[in-house]
């Protein structure tokens, strides 16, 4: 899987005013990265939480389908 960068400030410039709310994706994207990092055991159960997370921030209209679909393939394509 091919993992990129996604930093806060790349968030805050797509929507700014939903910053409290999709904290939780955020802290996904974090979580995974980090788990990447160490080489976690458990990198399968970050990705599904990621996976979660981009649904439910798509879902309850924090980011725009576009947006899911970016944060997917910079988080879930094959290279």
């Amino acid at each position: 899987k091919k993992i990129l960068c996604l930093s806060l400030s790349f968030i805050l410039i797509i929507y700014p005013k939903y910053i409290f709310n999709i904290g939780f994706l955020y802290s996904s994207i974090s979580s995974l990265r980090k788990a990447l990092r160490t080489n976690s055991s458990l990198i399968d159960c970050f990705y599904e939480e990621l996976a979660s997370s981009i649904n439910v921030a798509e879902i309850e209209q924090y980011i725009t389908h576009d947006t899911a679909n970016m944060l997917r393939m910079r988080y879930f394509v094959n290279d």
